[in-house]
């Protein structure tokens, strides 16, 4: 609906990229700009504004339009939350700097500026006054870059009846779609050895310290192709070696040491069979220290990895909006890690592609936002949801 999409202006999307940066919602103190978000979508004139506390941190808000009763509901998600200022930044983080194309601001890419297209697109929507064939929701979660609390508090409310598909503004590049996510686990082994007094031959104790390095040696010379190929996509698994702990100052050999491993899985992998890889790899390092293996030690369900088939309706309408918007083809893609659509497809089985506006210095000093991406991006979000959901 061309007449529709008129209404998205860059101003205005600007406008409200510099509100969201300029309040303040470092992980843990999202309460502020929750606060905003509320009393937005209310003056808005949502038909229904809720808000759901997430402990440690501000409410997450789902709020939604009214459709057809018997029509389909569809997500628009995006994060309040971004990471904590580093060191290194050339200008306020908390106040927006343009030069040229580039606006600059903390968590302008990841995710205000994405945030910003979303409450365009459905600015546009109130303003026309179109009613649409299904529900529209709109949810601003909280904790997305720690534990992803404020999204399992919406799919444990039950809230996002009937919906089908979701959109997230994750970054992403001009034509890319990620309609995939590696899945993440961080397994914990503890090694446990045999303890004498230091000064005596070794012969008679395990160092599990030793053994540590040892294993952590070993996992470091996997083949990379062990971890996982998808080679539709051209992306594998990883490991990373994330901590070694263990040992002390006393004159003992150490009987405990801990390696936590950060480990990034493809679509078809699991923590169970990523477990079984890891015993493998220890029976092959001739330690002796027993290991025990945990893994994803956390208050919320792990993000697992997931892939929307190509064929599923929510991509096949944004490859046409995205062909539509620049006349070139849509690239599919399989994200690298985990955020909130991962639990939101896996947990709450609402299948969510990401795009995004671009930009760049993602989470780190002076992270911009390419300015010209936010009229696309937005009118993007709006024909696909008015493609799914239908309006009049």
């Amino acid at each position: 609906m061309k007449n529709i999409a008129d209404l998205i202006k860059e101003d205005r999307l600007i406008q409200l990229t510099q509100t969201l940066v300029e309040i303040p919602s470092v992980t843990g103190h999202e309460h502020s700009l929750s606060d905003w978000a509320f009393e937005y979508f209310t003056s808005l004139g949502m038909d229904e504004v809720k808000r759901l506390p997430v402990e440690d941190t501000g409410d997450t808000i789902v709020c939604w339009l009214e459709g057809s009763q018997d029509g389909p509901g569809m997500l628009l998600l995006f994060h309040l939350d971004t990471f904590d200022v580093c060191n290194g930044w050339d200008t306020d983080p908390f106040k927006t700097v343009r030069d040229g194309n580039r606006l600059f601001g903390l968590g302008i890419h990841d995710m205000k500026a994405g945030g910003a297209c979303i409450l365009g697109a459905l600015e546009a929507i109130v303003q026309s006054g179109a009613q649409l064939g299904g529900r529209l929701y709109i949810v601003a979660t909280t904790d997305e870059e720690n534990w992803s609390r404020g999204a399992h508090e919406v799919i444990k409310s039950g809230l996002l009846k009937e919906c089908i598909c979701g959109l997230n503004p994750e970054p992403t590049a001009r034509r890319e779609v990620r309609i995939g996510q590696r899945g993440r686990h961080v397994f914990h082994l503890t090694l446990k050895g045999k303890t004498i007094q230091a000064s005596y031959d070794h012969d008679e104790g395990i160092n599990a310290v030793v053994d540590a390095a040892r294993l952590v040696t070993a996992l470091d010379q996997i083949p990379h192709k062990a971890l996982g190929v998808n080679e539709a996509y051209n992306i594998t698994g990883n490991l990373a070696v994330t901590s070694i702990q263990g040992g002390s100052t006393m004159i003992l050999i150490p009987e405990r040491a801990h390696v936590y491993l950060d480990r990034h899985t493809i679509p078809g992998q699991t923590a169970e069979s990523e477990a079984q890889l890891l015993r493998e790899i220890i029976e092959k390092s001739g330690i002796k220290s027993t290991v025990a293996i945990d893994w994803d030690e956390r208050p919320t369900p792990a993000p697992t990895a997931y892939l929307v088939p190509e064929d599923a309706a929510i991509v096949r309408e944004i490859d046409r909006q995205i062909q539509s918007e620049f006349n070139e083809p849509p690239i599919h893609v399989i994200g690298r890690s985990v955020n909130d659509a991962s639990h939101f497809t896996v947990y709450g089985g609402i299948p969510t592609l990401l795009y995004g506006p671009q930009g760049g210095n993602t989470c780190k000093a002076n992270e911009y936002l390419e300015v010209d991406s936010l009229v696309p991006t937005a009118r993007i979000y709006l024909n696909t949801v008015l493609n799914i959901l239908g309006a009049s």
